[in-house]
């Protein structure tokens, strides 16, 4: 699936995974590297991450919160699943 057509909550779980990757590998996590990671300008990406913030998903250090990884945990499990099982993902 091209990334302009990703649902708000893949972009959300895209962006999650990407600040963890980013912190186990002891990279710096800055807005770039984060974009990089979940493929999306710097721009949108902006955007989202103050929507992760507002929802509790990510901190104001741009790291993933226990209910950031509460969502990723639950997006794998049923969402991810979901979209495999009926090939729209």
């Amino acid at each position: 699936m091209p990334f302009e057509d990703r649902w708000t909550p893949e972009v959300y779980y895209d962006i999650l995974r990407g600040i963890h990757r980013l912190g186990k590998t002891g990279k710096r996590i800055t807005v770039s590297s984060i974009g990089q990671e979940a493929l999306l300008p710097n721009n949108r990406l902006r955007n989202r991450l103050a929507e992760l913030q507002t929802l509790g998903l990510v901190d104001t250090n741009m790291l993933v919160t226990t209910a950031g990884y509460d969502f990723c945990g639950d997006y794998t499990q049923f969402v991810d699943h979901f979209l495999r099982k009926y090939g729209l993902r």
